[in-house]
This record gives C-alpha cells, structure tokens and sequence, in this order.
C-alpha cells in the first residue's frame, strides 16, 4: 500500500511538470528570486494552485472520501 501511494504520488508529481510547466516555473523562479519567502510570490501562485487543482485532483476521490 505504502508502494501503491508514493508511486502514485510520483506519477501526479511528473504530470505537474508536464501539464502546469509553465505555472510552476514562473512560481519557483520567483521563489528563487525572493530567497523562499511565499509572501512576495502570491500571484504566482495563484496560477500555479488553479491548474494543479484543476488538471491534477481527481474530484470524484475527494468526494468519495467523504
């Protein structure tokens, strides 16, 4: 089971770099730029967030979950 979940969480953490490139890299860049200070790097995030929620999350595992 441990197996089972940390290669599923490789393979959403591949699909972030290929389905939200250019959002992440525009955000960690900013980290990068800002010595990891999340305050100044909001609204790259933003975008960041909306496309991993939006093309990562399985909606009906959430739901099913509760």
């Amino acid at each position: 089971e441990t197996l089972k979940r940390a290669m599923n969480y490789g393979s959403r953490f591949k699909k972030i770099g290929k389905e939200c490139k250019s959002e992440f890299e525009r955000y960690w860049k900013c980290l990068d730029m800002n010595n990891q200070m999340y305050m100044y790097c909001r609204d790259e995030e933003e975008p960041f967030t909306k496309c991993a929620l939006l093309k990562l999350v399985n909606i009906s595992n959430l739901i099913q979950r509760f």
